[in-house]
């Protein structure tokens, strides 16, 4: 198996095209399809993942559906926030209405396109949407969690509990190496402790309200 990372010119967030034997998936929507046809080769593209609906990931979602003849798995919640510039946060340019090249996935749900087998995690936090998806060790997971560091929560959707939560279910899964959506990769060792530390911020923050976490 082979991972690709490209940096979009939309907030540098990364698209990842995963390559194995002869077919491949792609991972986020944020670069134009030029920019990404050189690394695909002669690869048939089986699907399309998006981590989560802001704009910055999503946005060439459609033309690559079109482009590479497949489906975009994504949270039922998506619909949500693509549909709307203010929660896709794309300042009113960016907006899908048409969700016939979707295919709606649940957490917990593993998909097999041809040899690459996709589980996928619900991760709600970030966004009312995030999903990780787990790909033969490696976990992508969007603006999630980083290499340092975690998503932003004070975005329409976004929910510090939500995401204490999901950072503790991204602790308990089985991965080797993890692709964000912004930035460099890292392994689950320096992760044991980012979540760590991400959860105690979170906690910590939660005992100034009146809906602390425990």
């Amino acid at each position: 198996m082979q991972i690709e990372r490209i940096v979009s010119n939309h907030l540098d967030s990364n698209v990842f095209v995963v390559t194995k034997d002869s077919i491949a998936i792609i991972v986020d929507a944020g670069a134009e399809v030029d920019k990404i046809k050189p690394f695909l080769r002669d690869k048939k593209v089986e699907g399309i993942f998006l981590t989560h609906g802001h704009y910055d990931h999503a946005m060439f979602a459609l033309q690559y559906a079109k482009e590479f003849g497949c489906k975009i798995f994504a949270s039922a919640n998506i619909m949500k926030t693509l549909a709307n510039p203010e929660i896709n946060c794309s300042d009113g340019t960016f907006e899908i209405e048409d969700f016939s090249s979707f295919s709606f996935i649940k957490g917990n749900q593993e998909l097999t396109l041809g040899k690459i087998t996709v589980t996928a995690f619900e991760t709600k936090g970030h966004s009312e949407c995030s999903m990780c998806f787990l790909v033969d060790g490696n976990l992508f997971t969007g603006d999630t969690l980083f290499r340092q560091g975690m998503g932003r929560t004070d975005l329409i959707g976004g929910n510090a509990e939500d995401l204490y939560n999901s950072l503790a279910k991204i602790d308990s899964i089985a991965f080797e190496k993890l692709y964000c959506g912004h930035g460099d990769s890292s392994f689950k060792g320096e992760q044991l402790l980012n979540i760590k530390a991400c959860r105690r911020y979170l906690k910590a923050l939660s005992l100034r309200t009146e809906h602390p976490l425990t």
